[in-house]
């Protein structure tokens, strides 16, 4: 047991140590210090800068720093000395001769000197991390993404890695609430896998912006797509607590507010067009050149007899082209088709049922289907209703 915590551990800090080397090389890997120095080669600035970014370009590769480039800094950092570079220096040169404790005195007094130091708090959590207080190494982590905002794509999978590991959710929980901006990076990562579905949803601060709805929707589809169908709703719904059924639809009145796809997915595109008009109408404008699925929404009845009605507007001859369909999702299978030229005194209805087996969920869809001359067909619907038959 003993020996799993400690490969665990060395896991851990291996993980976050790329998350810091990610971040320091966003800061110096990028630079180009060799255009100062060809304006003025000696000045210190210039030579700490090209320190620091041989530093930065050791990190990345995971190799020890050149003892020729500490010289280096050493000399320049003597003719600044009230900046925080001879500091990190004197640090570096520690650290090489294995004097810990030194090397973390150093450090702190570079980033007392300056707080917006990037090389003073990836040194800090290099030396946070490899002494097991993870705590403060996540805080310098946490600062760094604040520093390098650039570095929130680079740091995630490696965060996410972290999370995975136990114990390791907590913490990175605390860092979330420091490091707010972080969050739908890391919950966007996590939502590809449905194995780490449960960890994003602890790790959710429960915030629901514009920002959060790419993970949102990224998460409940992994879901769907691996068959996981109430784990899926149940997300869905914390997501989307307004969107609550109307008879055995989401948003009949197609006013937008719950997500896809347990809310509607709508097309507007070269092939046609389904758009809310309000009051509860949709129209719909379709081409007639290709086929298309104009509308949809994800269902998850139980098996019995269900009625589909609405009114039409506008369901010229050309609107054959258009129907409802409604299928079994896994495995697929038709249960219905009602075509628009069915629509009896402004009326479109049928009667359908789920079986009692291999439906768990089913896909209402909106189809335009090309016929062999090209047709628009210009539509509204309205009232649209799913309910239960003898209930």
């Amino acid at each position: 047991m003993a020996g799993r915590i400690i490969t665990v551990a060395v896991c851990a800090l291996f993980l976050a140590l790329l998350v810091i080397r990610n971040a320091f090389v966003e800061a110096y890997g990028v630079q180009d210090p060799s255009r100062a120095a060809a304006i003025w080669p000696g000045h210190p600035s210039v030579v700490l800068a090209a320190g620091l970014t041989q530093v930065g370009a050791s990190a990345a590769s995971a190799r020890p720093v050149d003892p020729a480039t500490v010289r280096q800094m050493e000399k320049a950092s003597a003719k600044a000395p009230l900046a925080s570079e001879p500091f990190l220096v004197r640090g570096v040169e520690a650290k090489l001769v294995g004097d810990d404790q030194l090397a973390l005195r150093a450090f702190l007094a570079a980033r007392e000197r300056d707080p917006r130091s990037v090389a003073a708090r990836y040194f800090l959590a290099d030396y946070y991390l490899a002494a097991g207080q993870t705590h403060e190494g996540l805080a310098e982590i946490s600062a760094l993404t604040r520093l390098i905002p650039q570095s929130l794509g680079g740091i995630v999978p490696q965060l996410a890695a972290f999370a995975r590991m136990p114990g390791g959710g907590e913490q990175v929980r605390d860092l979330l609430r420091d490091q707010p901006p972080l969050e739908p990076w890391l919950l966007n990562e996590l939502a590809a896998m449905p194995t780490d579905a449960n960890l994003a949803l602890s790790l959710w601060s429960g915030r629901s912006t514009d920002g959060d709805r790419l993970w949102q929707q990224r998460l409940v589809n992994t879901l769907v797509s691996a068959g996981r169908l109430e784990e899926a709703r149940a997300a869905w719904s914390r997501f989307d607590p307004q969107g609550r059924p109307t008879g055995e639809l989401i948003d009949a009145k197609f006013e937008l507010r719950a997500m896809p796809p347990f809310g509607w997915t709508l097309v507007s595109g070269p092939a046609g067009v389904a758009e809310p008009e309000g009051g509860g109408r949709l129209h719909i404008l379709y081409y007639g050149r290709d086929d298309v699925v104009l509308a949809s929404q994800l269902l998850l009845l139980k098996p019995r007899a269900y009625r589909l009605a609405m009114r039409v507007n506008g369901a010229q001859p050309a609107a054959r082209s258009l129907s409802w369909v409604i299928r079994c999702t896994q495995p697929v299978r038709e249960l219905a088709s009602l075509s628009f030229s069915s629509t009896k005194n402004g009326v479109l209805a049928t009667d359908f049922a789920i079986p009692p087996q291999d439906c768990a969920a089913q896909s209402l869809e909106l189809k335009g289907n090309a016929p062999e001359l090209p047709e628009q067909a210009d539509v509204t619907i309205s009232d649209l209703q799913l309910s239960r038959k003898g209930s």
